[in-house]
């Protein structure tokens, strides 16, 4: 016969629930940003030159990178100077929060004290 659970391991489950739930919730809601913020930009550049919503997505490509890497072009380098330090500021927050998800996976196999024990 199993064991029955005791109300702080429920309690401790559903404490679980809700923080794996607030990180998912937390991780779509970074997702979503970045999407809207990517849509964005590819409007802003169609705004710019109109000709450019009747490329096809390749041809898009192809023009931004061979416009974007052209060496008399320094786009690339005014955005990674503009931008210095952000992608770092991510990476650290990314570890983070894959950090605050092992320790919830580990908390709930009981591999870590829990509370007030």
């Amino acid at each position: 016969m199993a064991k029955k659970k005791t109300f702080q391991e429920y309690t401790q489950e559903a404490l679980y629930e809700i923080e794996k739930t607030e990180a998912a919730l937390k991780q779509a809601k970074l997702e979503k940003e970045q999407a809207e913020h990517r849509i964005q930009k590819g409007a802003a550049i169609e705004a710019i030159c109109k000709d450019t919503k009747y490329l096809t997505e390749a041809e898009f490509y192809q023009l931004m990178d061979e416009l974007l890497h052209d060496p008399a072009c320094k786009f690339c380098d005014v955005v990674h100077e503009m931008v210095r330090g952000r992608a770092e500021t991510a990476e650290v927050k990314e570890r983070e929060l894959a950090e605050e998800e092992a320790l919830l996976k580990a908390m709930k196999r009981g591999e870590l004290p829990q509370g007030d024990e």
